[in-house]
């Protein structure tokens, strides 16, 4: 492999990352860059700026947390799932949450206070009858959030999330 020759005239010399990359390294590393900004832009495009659909059910004793993409049945890959509790005073308190531990991670559903696969969860307190609580969903790029209320039996009421469908 040959040494890029440097013009005589400094002003004549090429900039960018992208000519260092095509000049030093070849072709093949600028096909690799351009197919990862092509897999980081793809969903992006295909998905358009929707954001993240997360709903919650009662399925016996657990509640069922759900995400979906606004508008579309895909599952959005999750870095982080959290649950907080509304107080009277407006203000919020964490009381779990889940950290992907993998690169790539997709979440269908998720029973709230159990381990999920790819997840580092930390302690969850339980969800009690009365009580008002919101779960944000961050992603890559995309947010989703929901806000609920438990009834006194602990059915769900009053809920509010990111889509408007």
């Amino acid at each position: 492999m040959t040494e890029p020759v440097a013009p005589a005239d400094p002003r004549e010399a090429p900039r960018g990352a992208l000519h260092a990359l095509l000049t030093h390294t070849g072709c093949a590393a600028a096909v690799v860059v351009g197919l990862l900004i092509a897999g980081w832009l793809l969903p992006m495009l295909v998905l358009g700026d929707r954001a993240t659909r997360v709903d919650v059910s009662r399925v016996g004793d657990a509640y069922r947390i759900v995400t979906t993409v606004c508008g579309y049945p895909h599952n959005p890959s999750i870095e982080s799932l959290d649950v907080y509790e509304r107080l009277a005073d407006g203000n919020a308190r964490q009381i779990c949450g889940l950290q992907k531990t993998t690169e790539q991670f997709k979440v269908k559903y998720w029973d709230y206070g159990t381990e999920l696969a790819g997840f580092t969860k930390s302690p969850c307190e339980p969800l009690q009858p009365g009580r008002r609580y919101r779960i944000l969903a961050h992603g890559p790029a995309l947010l989703g959030a929901l806000s609920f209320e438990l009834d006194a039996s602990g059915e769900i009421k009053a809920s509010t999330g990111t889509c408007h469908d």
